[in-house]
């Protein structure tokens, strides 16, 4: 063998090592970017959901599950008020900074779903805004950082749902904590349903 030969083994050996980690970065960024992207979620129509909001589990072979905000855990300065084009004919106000909403459900399996909220948010702009301005929400203790915008509305009675992120059940007791930035929501639901890739 000759010296040229040996000397390029170890240069072809570290090219090889290099193109096998980066192909192990790009498939793993979007496989997982497969499961976060709303548009891998089937759309239902209200009239499929079903309303766990009394038994606060999550079923994977459910499709859309409904959670009420007035039926969640609430701190003390949130309100229930009557709302005409609400789901529930209720919604929760006095959102104001600070005031939180826990929801706790239980998981039948370890799985992605998307995490929607239905509000209601009165903005003199018209235009969107990010979630992140107006709540933190928190998952078994960790910060949801990555939350899409959430649409502006024309008053107090037009609501419309956000698909704010996709988040990982664990496989039993879930708890989610949305922590208020201000008196900028009207609540009415939240949603949960599993991607088109399970």
């Amino acid at each position: 063998m000759t010296k040229t030969k040996r000397k390029a083994y170890p240069i072809f050996t570290l090219i090889t090592c290099l193109f096998a980690i980066v192909s192990a970065v790009f498939i793993s960024f979007f496989a997982v970017d497969r499961t976060t992207r709303s548009n891998n979620y089937p759309k239902y129509d209200y009239a499929q959901y079903k309303d766990c909001s009394i038994s606060k589990t999550f079923n994977e072979e459910e499709g859309a599950q409904l959670y009420e905000v007035e039926d969640l855990l609430l701190s003390d300065g949130v309100k229930i008020i009557s709302n005409a084009s609400a789901s529930n004919k209720e919604v929760v106000t006095s959102f104001k900074n600070g005031e939180t909403i826990t929801l706790e459900v239980e998981s039948d399996v370890s799985t992605m779903a998307m995490f929607t909220l239905c509000c209601s948010y009165l903005s003199e702009s018209g235009k969107a805004i990010e979630a992140t301005s107006l709540f933190d929400i928190t998952l078994n203790n960790i910060h949801l950082t990555d939350l899409a915008s959430i649409d502006a509305n024309y008053n107090n009675y037009d609501f419309s749902e956000n698909d704010l992120t996709a988040v990982h059940l664990s496989s039993g007791k879930n708890t989610f904590i949305i922590t208020s930035k201000g008196d900028f929501l009207s609540l009415d639901y939240l949603l949960l349903s599993i991607s088109f890739n399970i």
